[in-house]
Formats: C-alpha cells, structure tokens, sequence
C-alpha cells in the first residue's frame, strides 16, 4: 500500500524563513530584567560572619563551614578531619540521634556533613519556613559536647570503607598522590583515613580539632534562599551564652616541592599519568586567570557528540585523551594534566601536551580559544548545585572577607586578558612537575624521559 501524497497546493502553502545569528543583536552577560538576587554579609557580636544569597525561592539551605581539613591536622593525628565528619551529627547530651535524624526526615529536609583538605561543612536544605528550627539545630549539633566512647568506635568500620571506595577509583588515587608529592605536608596530608591511622586516633584529637577551629576567623554561617536578617537573629540568640576565642589560629603557608610517584595496577590496566603544576590560590588577583587556563587547555569534549576540545585535543588521538584540573586552594592551587587510555601512547601524547603547555606560556593563545574557554567557565560557575554554591561562598568568606555572586564571577572572568593567562602559565609550567603514573608502570614512560 502506497503512502499518501502531500499535495503540491499543500507543499507551496509552506513558508520557512532563514534568519542568520549574525543579524540578531546580542544584549551581554545579562538578562535585560535578571532576577532578583539579594547578596548580604554581616557579622555577629562575636565576629562571626553570615553570608546569605536570597533568590526568594520556597527551597533554603544553610550550612556551617569551617576552615577544618585534612590541611589542619597534627602530625599524630591524620585522619582526624575524615572521621570527625562522621561523627559529627551523633547523639546530644539530653537527646538522641534518632530524634535528629527523623526529625530533618519527617519535614523532608536533608541533613549532611563534607570534608575537603580545608574546610568541614555541616549543612541542610529544606523549605523556607524551617529555617527557624534548622539554624538552633545544626548549631546544637556543632557545640555538641557529648562524645561517647562507642559512638567513636562505631564510626571506624564506616570511614575505613569509604577510604577503601574512594582509593579504589584511579582518578583519586593520582591526585591523592600527586597532593602527597607536591606539599608533603598540611594539603599533602591524606584527606582518606587509614586502618594504620584509626588504630591510633584518639577521640580527644577530634575534639582538639575541633575546638581549634570554632574561631571566628575560621567559622562562617552561609545561606541561600534566605532572609539574613532572620538568619542573622537565629544565630545570634543560638549563640548568645557561648564564649570564643579572639585571637585568630595561624595556618601554616603553603610550599611546593614536587616529585614522581609510581604506582602499579597490573599488566592489563588503562595508564593514568598525571602531570600537576603548582598555580595561584584563591587569594590571588590572578585566581581567575588560573581557571581560565584550565579551560583553555583541557582536552575533553564539552558536547555529547563532538570531538575533544580546548588546546591539548591536539595532543589527544582516538584511544588516548589529554583533560585538565584545577584544584584550588587558599594560598596555592595545582593545575594538571591527564593523560589517559593506552600505555604506549603516553610517552607521545604527553609530549605533546608538554609542548602545548610551553606554548601557551609563550603567549600563544588563541583569541576564540579565549573567548570559548572564559564561557566555559561562567557557564560551570553558573551549573555549579545549591551545595556546591554554599561551599564556594564559605571559602571565599573565610579567605577574602566577602564573596562575589555568579553575575559579579561572570564579570571579572571577561576582564581577564591574555597577557595575565600567560603570566600564570608561565610560572607554573617554569616549577617543577609533578608527576603520578599509574598502570603498567613497566611500560609507562618516566618523568625525566619528557623535554620541558
């Protein structure tokens, strides 16, 4: 049977018009009407800072961050940022953790707590309204002198399997590595507790760790979706019979070493080899820079379907790519370079990529290149999630003073010149590298067999 025709009186009655993207006037960065964002930041009577992003949306979050990593551990105690995150939602000296944790599941709220190398962070999101019981809530939690001897026991078997998961997957395990080999010590202290580490934690160097870091140099209250002055009153009344410390804690700065580490996973495995610089920290006026770098070279495709991109895809071939990180810190960042896939690949694309890398410290950059990468990353900025969001306020608060929201990013990202990338690629491509293999080390190249 034969499909039936459109008739050609059907056919000429369609118009379809071709407009050109070129002819169409672009307003910028902004909407002409963007919504309304209301930015806030305050202190309370004892120095503590609150910083609030209110978009009047039904949905909030709050969440409190300290300056408490991995980075601020005492030499006898590593592993004590990992497992204080654990513990730190546990039972209240007149309450259980039952109640707590039904509690936040009854409204719908959620209730967690994260730990990078600098900050531990101890948030919830849920509806507008409960902002009145959440705020007491995670402050309580947070003050919590109660620590009992199984509840630190208990907490053991729980951390050692996420150690486990986390240093099973490559992509961790190199740059865990690469941390250990840059810093050596504060942010090359293993973020990942060990078995050898647990057996010899004490549960008074959690709460050492702890105290030290309820500071208000090191302490911020950060919200989204609220009114600050209704956060700002909750905390101070949560707040109003506790004592603090005035004096602020000195962290030990940053220095970087670098060195080559390498680890075996079989004769059978796909090599990982990372190349990690040294670049500027958050405190940086050439922080934006460093992000923009990063962009500019990474070497993985950003659509669904298309080829790699960024400068390093030419370094790239069908079974091996080139990606880059940007891992930023308060006083030092590290920016690197993966090279993946095939192990008798590495040595040919990793030359390569070396070679992008000292061109672009050269100044050679491409203007559209430019413009494609300082995109990318206001269009990340602007994808980043509501937790992600909070914990990047937190650490701009603690190290600045103040934040910047994703409209005020956007606009200093765009002032950024070419002159300025290549300054801070430069200087990291001129320090020494740091290097991780991972794989078939047998058949993986070493770092000195590379030109620089």
């Amino acid at each position: 049977m034969s499909l039936p025709r459109i008739s050609s009186a059907l056919r000429s009655s369609r118009a379809y018009a071709s407009v050109s993207s070129l002819a169409i006037s672009r307003p910028g960065l902004q909407a002409a009407v963007a919504p309304s964002v209301i930015k806030s930041l305050s202190k309370t009577t004892h120095g503590f800072q609150i910083a609030t992003i209110d978009d009047k949306g039904p949905v909030s979050s709050v969440a409190v961050v300290l300056s408490l990593g991995s980075r601020h551990e005492a030499p006898d105690a590593p592993g004590a940022a990992h497992l204080l995150k654990n513990v730190l939602v546990r039972n209240l000296a007149d309450d259980t953790i039952v109640r707590t944790v039904r509690g936040a599941e009854f409204r719908g709220n959620t209730l967690s707590a994260t730990v990078t190398r600098e900050h531990l962070i101890l948030a919830s999101e849920f509806l507008r309204d409960d902002l009145v019981d959440v705020v007491p809530e995670l402050l309580e939690l947070l003050f919590n002198k109660s620590f009992q001897p199984y509840e630190f026991l208990d907490a053991v078997p729980s951390v050692l399997a996420e150690s486990q998961a986390h240093l099973s997957l490559p992509e961790i395990k190199i740059w865990e590595a690469a941390h250990s080999l840059a810093f050596r010590y504060g942010l090359g202290s293993p973020l990942f507790i060990t078995k050898a580490a647990a057996a010899n934690l004490k549960r008074s160097s959690l709460i050492s760790l702890l105290e030290t870091s309820i500071n208000p140099s090191r302490l911020a209250i950060i919200g989204s979706g609220i009114d600050h002055s209704e956060l700002s009153d909750l905390v101070s009344s949560s707040l109003a019979s506790k004592a603090f410390p005035t004096a602020e804690s000195a962290v030990s700065p940053s220095k970087y070493y670098g060195g080559e580490i390498r680890i075996d996973a079989g004769p059978n495995s796909k090599a990982k080899y990372l190349f990690a610089f040294p670049t500027v920290g958050i405190k940086s006026s050439d922080y934006f820079a460093s992000a923009i770098l990063a962009a500019l070279l990474n070497g993985s495709s950003k659509t669904q379907w298309g080829n790699p991109s960024g400068l390093l895809a030419s370094a790239s071939t069908s079974s091996t790519t080139v990606s880059t990180d940007l891992k930023s810190y308060t006083d030092i960042g590290l920016i690197g370079i993966t090279v993946e896939g095939n192990t008798s690949e590495v040595s040919q694309v990793g030359q390569k990529a070396i070679n992008v890398l000292k061109s672009v410290a050269s100044g050679n950059i491409p203007e559209a290149a430019l413009a494609g990468a300082k995109n990318s990353v206001i269009i990340d900025l602007e994808n980043a999630g509501r937790e992600e969001v909070i914990a990047n306020v937190g650490r701009q608060v603690l190290t600045l003073g103040n934040f910047s929201t994703s409209k005020e990013f956007a606009e200093k990202i765009q002032k950024v010149t070419a002159a300025e990338i290549t300054r801070v690629a430069k200087e990291a491509f001129s320090s020494k590298a740091t290097v991780v293999a991972h794989g078939n080390t047998g058949g993986l190249p070493y770092a000195d067999s590379f030109i620089y």
